[in-house]
């Protein structure tokens, strides 16, 4: 590739004359003008020059122009009909997109329009919700790839903020119980699946009474768009089959019996949190609460990932939090070892000449017995994980379950 210009200015004059450019091609030569007296653009241009000639001499489909309105909705329909829980968060992202880039060709779209996006929303709201929407836009311009609308996506070189993901407000066992005795039914019933399951909210409001079994329920609309079955206590399946509409909805309202929008139900939590005390709870806090109970009562990660629907364990690592207690007990085990005491703090008294058959004892009793986890049979391991009452799920299930007998 090559720009020159056809003048006879002087070479460091800057003149006004356009660039042009030559090129090769299969031992055929191409050249013309650029159209501008800019360096910079009209090496732009000559590349994409150069780009439109090869696309023609091997005789490659140039994807229709699609403008990015247009796009936008078809995404949106296809969004909708895919994940309900979609319905309104798709379309208000990319509004909101559109309006700050302009309606413009697909093809036009650069990195650097989305970073301007980015930037701007980032000064209206925090930098975890621009990720958010960002995987919006992300998966807008995917579908257009794979639809054939677009050979390259734009969000290639564009990367989310690094924020800080981890979570960490987990209920306390009476904590829960506040809750459950403050909620009304509805939102009582939803908070209790929840704990005891761990789906979410878009999967709980979504869920009918034909997805019920025996002792599971099989959840249709998840958020990875597959199916997968969670177990249910005989006590909590009752109180969803007493709950159900008349239109098929666990959670109906009204004459159509549609559940409500996962909007206004995280409105309603979150105030009623406020109300009763529980500042920073929202509905999430209990999938976080649920998943450290299973994996503090030793549960399998693995179990609790199957039940909770997370894709890798790495996934999981966001939500299940060891407790203080749990920590405290971890850094004490080999106590024992390094100070001879069972507590770990040496009296003065402490006499030199101890036998080690006393250190022996006392690492019998600090270190905590390995209970296996049965995982040979993973039917055996999902029952366990939530039908355990009496020692498994001891920080939510009992709890639970004495707030439904009293």
């Amino acid at each position: 590739m090559k720009l020159y210009k056809r003048c006879d200015c002087e070479a460091d004059a800057r003149c006004d004359h356009h660039y042009w450019y030559r090129f090769s091609l299969h031992r055929r030569e191409h050249r013309g003008s650029t159209h501008t007296a800019n360096r910079d653009l009209a090496h732009r241009i000559s590349i994409k020059r150069q780009g439109q000639t090869l696309e023609s001499h091997e005789k490659l489909r140039k994807p229709k122009t699609v403008k990015l309105s247009e796009h936008a909705n078809a995404y949106a329909e296809w969004a909708e009909k895919t994940n309900r829980s979609s319905l309104l968060k798709d379309r208000r992202v990319l509004k909101g997109f559109l309006e700050t880039i302009g309606d413009r060709p697909l093809d036009e779209i650069t990195a650097f329009h989305v970073e301007r996006w980015k930037t701007l929303r980032a000064k209206e709201v925090s930098q975890s919700s621009v990720n958010r929407e960002l995987n919006v836009i992300r998966g807008c311009f995917s579908r257009a790839v794979e639809w054939g609308r677009l050979i390259v996506s734009p969000m290639k070189a564009v990367k989310p903020y690094r924020v800080d993901n981890v979570r960490m407000r987990v209920l306390s066992p009476d904590e829960i119980r506040h809750l459950l005795e403050s909620c009304p039914l509805a939102l009582g019933l939803i908070a209790r699946t929840t704990l005891e399951s761990l789906p979410r909210l878009s999967e709980v409001l979504n869920l009918r009474i034909e997805d019920l079994g025996p002792a599971y329920a099989t959840i249709v609309q998840t958020k990875s768009g597959k199916s997968r079955r969670v177990p249910l206590t005989s006590e909590l399946r009752a109180e969803l089959v007493r709950h159900a509409h008349k239109s098929g909805y666990i959670f109906g309202q009204g004459k159509d019996g549609k559940p409500p929008q996962q909007a206004a139900i995280s409105v309603a939590f979150g105030r009623l949190m406020r109300v009763i005390g529980l500042e920073g709870v929202t509905h999430h806090a209990l999938r976080h609460t649920g998943a450290s109970a299973m994996v503090a009562a030793g549960i399998s990660l693995r179990v609790v990932q199957d039940i909770g629907g997370w894709s890798t364990l790495r996934m999981l690592e966001r939500y299940a939090h060891p407790s203080g207690a749990e920590m405290s007990r971890a850094v004490r085990v080999l106590t024992a070892y390094t100070t001879g005491t069972k507590t770990g703090t040496a009296t003065k008294n402490e006499k030199d000449d101890s036998k080690p058959a006393d250190a022996a004892s006392a690492v019998k009793s600090a270190v905590t017995k390995w209970r296996p986890q049965r995982d040979s049979n993973p039917c055996f391991s999902l029952e366990r994980a939530t039908t355990d009452h009496c020692g498994v799920m001891s920080p939510i299930v009992p709890l639970i379950c004495s707030r439904a007998i009293a």
